[in-house]
């Protein structure tokens, strides 16, 4: 069997070690530069001498930077086009051998951990067309695993291309065979630096090329979400819901608790909390709808709902492998939470116990730390 570990890059000369290190028992290594403006091609020729078959070029387009998704038209008829992901990662694969058999794809800000390519082998046979793994997106502060889920970028050589200005998705000619790889982890460590200015306008795109895909409605509504524009939020999340596609339970609660959070921000409370509790009828195994009530009710200080909400939450005991999944509604939460509202009640033994669970969660967190020290010494 040969794999071929292939990726994009664009200013990532201190990630290029790191990522050859970790991709090292490949039979291929190939990266796409589009267009890097620091010495990320000079690592690359530094540190590809020490490992086998590593094929780089830069990319034959001339990307131009997005500005607003209405320049679109303007700019791509032009001698250049706004970068899109799905034409990267497709001019990408275009590098990799063709007796290669596994494709691996990442970003030099990702690493694949030790004995990944046994994983690998140890599972898939030639009708396997995907291979599913544990995803970490990121870290939390005691370097503890955060966002975590199951990643799908693990793919048969040929038969597929990606599709989608960003959020890309591989598109199969015929029949999808999904696969789980034990032992297979892959870590995301973000820079944080980096703008994703240019993700907004690359999900409107997605969504006017394809106004039924659930999936980027959602991440379209969500990022309105994070860039406080409420009303398009409310408005385009609840067009996700509608679609006759978007029947995945978990991604549906999650646009429930985001039209939740936008009610929250705009006053709303009331609808609010009657959207997280409609979160968590959709999906009852997920935490993250309760410990959104929760928030609200210690934010309007009524205690004993707080407590309800997180007892409510503690009860759930599995929790999912999704992109949706809160590190802190599965770890500290609902303990930091009860603490805080049972203090209130007069309950102080009991909140010294969730606070001192909240602790052992999260050790690194200093206000919890501090509101367990002042119940101590009181």
């Amino acid at each position: 069997m040969k794999i071929a570990v292939y990726a994009i890059a664009k200013n990532e000369e201190q990630n290029v070690k790191r990522f050859l290190d970790s991709a090292k028992d490949a039979d291929y290594i190939c990266i796409l530069d589009t267009g890097s403006t620091d010495g990320t091609m000079d690592e690359i020729a530094r540190w590809s001498s020490l490992y086998q078959r590593v094929f780089v070029t830069a990319s034959q387009r001339e990307y131009e930077p997005w500005c607003c998704v209405d320049e679109y038209d303007e700019i791509g008829a032009g001698g250049g086009r706004p970068f899109r992901f799905d034409e990267a990662r497709n001019e990408s694969m275009r590098l990799i051998p063709t007796d290669t058999d596994v494709c691996v794809c990442l970003d030099l800000d990702e690493v694949l951990c030790p004995g990944w390519r046994e994983a690998i082998e140890r599972v898939w046979n030639e009708l396997d067309t995907t291979g599913r793994y544990e995803y970490v997106w990121n870290f939390r502060e005691d370097g503890s695993d955060g966002v975590k889920f199951l990643g799908e970028k693990v793919h048969r050589y040929g038969g597929c291309r990606w599709v989608g200005a960003v959020h890309e998705v591989l598109q199969y000619e015929g029949d999808r065979v999904d696969i789980q790889i034990p032992g297979l982890r892959i870590e995301h460590h973000a820079d944080d630096s980096k703008s994703r200015g240019s993700y907004l306008p690359m999900l409107e795109l997605a969504v006017r090329e394809n106004p039924q895909n659930d999936r980027n409605v959602h991440y379209l509504g969500r990022e309105y979400y994070f860039r406080g524009k409420y009303a398009d939020a409310i408005q385009t999340l609840t067009r996700h819901l509608k679609l006759p596609t978007a029947t995945w339970n978990e991604e549906r609660a999650a646009s429930m608790r985001y039209i939740g959070l936008c009610c929250e921000a705009i006053g709303l409370q009331e609808a609010a909390a009657d959207w997280y509790e409609r979160a968590h009828a959709e999906a009852p195994g997920q935490r993250e709808p309760l410990i959104s009530l929760a928030k609200l009710r210690l934010r309007e200080h009524r205690w004993q709902d707080v407590v309800e909400c997180c007892n409510r939450a503690i009860f759930i005991r599995e929790r999912p492998m999704t992109y949706m999944s809160d590190p802190y509604a599965w770890n500290e939460g609902p303990y930091d939470l009860s603490s805080v509202a049972l203090w209130y009640l007069g309950k102080t033994e009991s909140a010294k116990a969730c606070c001192m669970k909240a602790v052992e969660y999260n050790p690194a967190d200093k206000r919890i730390a501090g509101n367990f020290r002042m119940m101590e010494g009181s």
